[in-house]
């Protein structure tokens, strides 16, 4: 029995000893309606399955991570925004697969994979690969099996792709920022930069006040945090930032 699923062609294997002889032609029949009936179900949960991947790539999306899709063979079904940004010379998808600048991180990338895909009890995740870069750090990359969805076998998203650029300090937002510590629209835009790790001055031009009041703002921003220096305050809007992203 032949059963069509998107591009792939599923087969079932149905067969008789020599004792009960061959298939008669009203069975033969009644199997093709059923093939036939299989196919529409076979559409029905992949359609499902592709629904519930869009909707866990948006909130990928909706907390800026870049994610990428694949399917069994590893190929590239769906990109987020936040990881086309990071496409270029360092990160590129070939032939519906993702490839870096650096050909062994490449390999590691496509070997993690089919950890992922291939061993008959696959782990929920590996562990990230780093994606060396022209400038700047390696990006690092955390494949996932969908847990929801790569239990359905007609599923085309079985993997996603998770993207960290260690070069990208994440921000809190300022409505955060006035919610959580009470702080002014002026002292949560400072305190939003400064957690960059941006030093006072260039904030201060950044803004367009002076040095002595984004000084003054800072200081502020220390009372209603509770902190006392600028790596303490930092590390605190940063905890924030990441819980955010998690949400």
């Amino acid at each position: 029995m032949k059963v069509a699923a998107g591009d792939d062609l599923w087969c079932l294997s149905i067969q008789r000893s020599i004792q009960q002889g061959p298939f008669s032609p009203s069975e033969i029949q009644s199997l093709a309606d059923f093939s036939r009936q299989l196919g529409s179900a076979v559409a029905l949960a992949r359609m499902l399955s592709f629904a519930r991947a869009e909707g866990a790539m948006g909130a990928f999306s909706a907390s800026g991570t870049p994610a990428v899709m694949l399917d069994r063979n590893a190929a590239v079904i769906l990109v987020n925004e936040p990881a086309e940004r990071l496409f270029g010379r360092d990160l590129w998808v070939t032939g519906r697969h993702l490839a870096c600048a650096d050909k062994n991180a490449t390999d590691a990338l496509r070997r993690a994979f089919h950890v992922l895909l291939r061993n008959p009890t696959p782990p929920a995740m590996v562990n990230p690969v780093p994606l060396p870069r022209l400038g700047g750090r390696p990006l690092l990359a955390y494949p996932t099996r969908l847990p929801r969805i790569a239990t359905n076998v007609f599923a085309s998203c079985q993997i996603v792709v998770c993207f960290v650029d260690p070069d990208i300090y994440p921000q809190p937002s300022e409505v955060a920022l006035r919610t959580c510590f009470g702080l002014t629209p002026a002292e949560a835009r400072l305190a939003r930069r400064v957690s960059s790790g941006a030093e006072l001055k260039a904030v201060a031009d950044k803004l367009g006040v002076t040095y002595e009041t984004a000084r003054n703002q800072l200081k502020a921003v220390f009372a209603k945090t509770e902190t006392h220096r600028q790596p303490e305050l930092v590390a605190l809007l940063a905890r924030i930032a990441s819980t955010a992203q998690t949400e």
